[in-house]
């Protein structure tokens, strides 16, 4: 996680770059003091350069955490310009001067500032203060599972919903599909957890962990995808993006799965400049990983070959081998060809810290 430190005084600069240090963060300070301390010119220490509102609102998409030395109220006029969504805003948390106490700000449960606030407390002997509603009442909720499990919130509009109700006491029920462990919903997320399609008729809110589609229920509820499905592509040169992301829609339709659950993209490394390609990267928002013929050789024999694709590249299936090596060597979930294209869809083998 990229952090800043953000001080406005002197005395809170000494606090500020203590904890900089400690957390490996860019520490921000006001130019004179910046200079006068002889930290100009220091790696990762930046002079604060301007009016301080739009000095912050500049730096404030650049990292997933920014911690504010300084009083409360300061940095709540300094971030409300740039605030949009829990799921995308970075966690904010404030120190006081005297290092009395670490509040938890913003983005508490899936920003992980609630997290934080209880590790810069702990480097500094300060007080972490939490307020958000279920951490008080010691209830594990659902977007603080997605940040520690690093699931994707496909469905994020009910999640206060589904939080109220677990608030409330109410039932609510977590299906699972059958490509999560279930040991890690049980120890993350305070619900029963049951089968996918299996929700019981008095439940008040559930909560979904599939790279499946699901059938919405008539009550709140929250998506969450674990993305550890692999796309494997093989395509000629120059193939067009919309044909390539139609075929996809159509396959991933076809397996029963969400796209939302594509977690990486595999394929030759002949096809780093292939425009589709990155095109589809950057509208799933997933990385590419490019193999070579050497790679893709190891594993050829596992796969049916073309015999025109061998000659004009070395290897005799690319989608397939490409998607198998990205997913840790995992199960096939499915395989099409069509339009110049093929696709290959992998689940990757589950590591609990990846």
């Amino acid at each position: 996680m990229k952090k800043a430190v953000i001080a406005v005084t002197e005395r809170g600069g000494n606090l500020a770059a203590f904890i900089a240090e400690k957390l490996n963060a860019d520490l921000y300070l006001p130019e004179r003091y910046a200079k006068e301390k002889g930290l100009g010119g220091k790696k990762g220490t930046y002079p604060i350069v301007g009016e301080f509102v739009p000095f912050v609102e500049g730096i404030f998409g650049r990292y997933r955490a920014l911690i504010f030395v300084s009083a409360v109220g300061i940095a709540v006029r300094a971030i409300a310009g740039a605030v949009k969504s829990k799921l995308s805003d970075p966690a904010v948390v404030v120190v006081d001067e005297g290092g009395n106490f670490c509040v938890s700000l913003l983005s508490g449960h899936f920003g992980g500032a609630n997290e934080l606030a209880k590790e810069v407390a702990g480097l500094i002997g300060a007080t972490p203060v939490i307020t958000t509603a279920t951490d008080v009442a010691g209830i594990k909720a659902p977007d603080d599972m997605a940040r520690k499990l690093k699931l994707h919130i496909e469905k994020a509009g009910d999640l206060k919903k589904v939080n109220s109700c677990l608030l409330r006491g109410e039932k609510v029920v977590c299906a699972v599909g059958p490509d999560f462990p279930k040991k890690l919903i049980e120890d993350s997320l305070s619900v029963q957890i049951v089968e996918l399609g299996t929700i019981p008729r008095d439940a008040k809110a559930a909560v979904f962990v599939t790279d499946y589609e699901i059938e919405p229920p008539d009550i709140p509820h929250v998506v969450l995808r674990p993305r550890r499905i692999v796309l494997g592509i093989g395509c000629k040169k120059g193939a067009d993006f919309s044909k390539l992301k139609s075929l996809m829609k159509s396959f991933f339709l076809k397996l029963g799965l969400s796209i939302s659950g594509v977690g990486k993209i595999a394929t030759l490394d002949r096809k780093k400049d292939e425009e589709c390609i990155l095109k589809l990267s950057g509208y799933l928002g997933v990385p590419v990983d490019f193999h070579g013929v050497g790679e893709l050789k190891k594993f050829e024999s596992l796969f049916p070959k073309s015999g025109f694709v061998k000659e004009k590249i070395g290897v005799g299936s690319v989608a397939r081998p490409a998607a198998f090596i990205s997913s840790g060597k995992g199960a096939e979930l499915g395989y099409i060809r069509g339009g110049g294209f093929t696709l290959a869809a992998y689940r990757r083998v589950f590591h609990e810290l990846d």
